[in-house]
């Protein structure tokens, strides 16, 4: 009988286990704790962040993008992080909003880098600060 007991509580340990592997690799764990921030923490938050853009070189996919757009959201001070490969044009862009007192777009343009990719800073257009 101690055997069955055994039996049953490893197809529930599995997917348990699955289940936070899951998450953790669509980073829906990141996320959560990210907004589980504490409120006086919350509060130090700048009342205007920047946003920077970047030309990505290297990219071949939107999987290109994404690993370019996690490689940003991790960095601390990041906000928000948006990738895009175009598929027609081959060109692949980030905009990146964040603290500039806890993040750097360098620091960005490395990120980037280290997971295979050339950034450059995009240019403000003309009348945009």
């Amino acid at each position: 009988m101690m055997n069955h007991g055994k039996s049953a509580f490893l197809p529930i340990l599995t997917l348990a286990l699955a289940t936070v592997a899951s998450a953790a690799a669509c980073g829906a764990s990141d996320e959560r704790a990210a907004d589980a921030r504490p409120a006086e923490e919350a509060s130090e938050l700048p009342t205007e962040l920047v946003v920077a853009e970047f030309d990505v070189d290297g990219m071949t996919c939107g999987g290109c993008a994404l690993a370019a757009e996690f490689a940003l959201k991790k960095l601390d001070g990041v906000v928000a992080a948006d990738a895009s490969f175009d598929e027609a044009t081959g060109e692949g862009r980030c905009t990146v909003k964040y603290d500039p007192g806890l993040v750097s777009p360098e620091q960005m343009v490395i990120a980037i880098t280290d997971v295979g990719f050339t950034a450059t800073p995009r240019e403000p257009a003309a009348g945009k600060s």
